[in-house]
């Protein structure tokens, strides 16, 4: 079955809004026997007249009308779906899979994300929660967009890693420890310690840390 141009069906709106065949050619930057042979097709496709043309104006007949409004919603979705996908490739919308450890997600991501949505509406974000090394592992798939990583990693042909920002490692003590002045990996090391999953980035350089004062805690 032949498909109906969206040409054609343009061609078809414009006559019906302009109430003639030379407007139309003049508005769509067409040659009038253009606009004529638009029309014959769309009427040879529907087995029926679709414009009358009467003391030099020209109107929709009852069938007319009928595929004029459905053709205005399909030119309307037809645009809206360029200027989406138009977006996207600027960057302006679609979504965007990003993964990050639990501590970028609660201490570095609702900030950005309440800026970029301010800034950007159309971007939906979805943000999964995995480890440095699982982050780098989804992009290489392909399966992620985007992905905030501790540093640093071993290279990987087809990533590349921008560093973002340096944040310190921190200890967070009882309040009535009585601590030196510097802590050590000695001192720390001697302490009853909760650490991270050993599976993360963050949790293996905690231990070269500690292994800098010949320490295994």
């Amino acid at each position: 079955m032949r498909e109906i141009n969206l040409d054609r069906l343009r061609t078809l709106v414009a006559i019906a809004d302009l109430g003639s065949f030379a407007e139309a050619a003049r508005v769509l930057h067409l040659a009038p026997p253009t606009i004529s042979l638009h029309i014959a097709d769309l009427e040879e496709r529907v087995g029926a007249a679709l414009l009358s043309r009467k003391r030099g104006q020209v109107r929709p007949t009852t069938i007319g009308e009928t595929l004029i409004e459905r053709a205005r919603r399909l030119l309307a979705d037809a645009e809206q779906a360029l200027q989406d996908v138009q977006r996207q490739v600027q960057g302006l919308a679609g979504r965007v899979r990003l993964g990050a450890s639990t501590g970028a997600i609660a201490h570095l991501l609702p900030q950005a994300l309440e800026v970029l949505g301010q800034d950007h509406p159309g971007i939906d974000v979805q943000v999964e929660v995995l480890t440095s090394q699982e982050t780098l592992t989804r992009l290489n798939e392909g399966t992620l967009d985007v992905g905030l990583v501790a540093l640093p990693q071993s290279p990987m042909a087809r990533l590349s890693v921008q560093p973002w920002r340096r944040d310190p490692v921190m200890a967070f003590l009882p309040a009535d420890w009585r601590c030196p002045a510097r802590i050590t990996p000695e001192w720390l090391a001697a302490q009853k310690l909760i650490l991270n999953d050993s599976g993360t980035r963050l949790s293996h350089l905690t231990l070269e840390w500690f292994a800098t004062g010949g320490q295994r805690p």
